[in-house]
């Protein structure tokens, strides 16, 4: 019997990169450079890869983007991910995390 996979909600991807980067999770919300920046993307990252959620969805979510800025945002961290290790790392943790998450439920 093949088990089916829950996928966690945009809220729920943004909560758990919110509490990885130590941010809260409006602060994703904010368009800046910096830490909010590479959170905010690894929370784009994920939605659109782990939560499979469209473009406009998830720009709708996180404000100040259009689905263009998205689909930027998540080819950015795949090239970033080749050469950069913590991201890849933060990746990592997030995802055992929200599958841990959503074992519980």
């Amino acid at each position: 019997m093949r088990q089916v996979r829950e996928i966690p909600s945009i809220n729920k991807i943004k909560r758990v990169c919110a509490e990885c980067f130590e941010l809260s999770p409006g602060q994703l919300r904010a368009s800046r450079r910096g830490t909010f920046g590479l959170a905010r993307n690894v929370a784009i990252y994920l939605c659109r890869t782990v939560g499979g959620y469209g473009l406009q969805e998830i720009a709708s979510e996180f404000g100040s983007v259009g689905y263009s800025g998205v689909a930027r945002a998540v080819g950015r961290l795949k090239i970033k991910m080749q050469t950069d290790r913590t991201i890849s790392r933060h990746l990592l943790k997030i995802k055992k995390t929200l599958n841990s998450e959503n074992n519980m439920s």
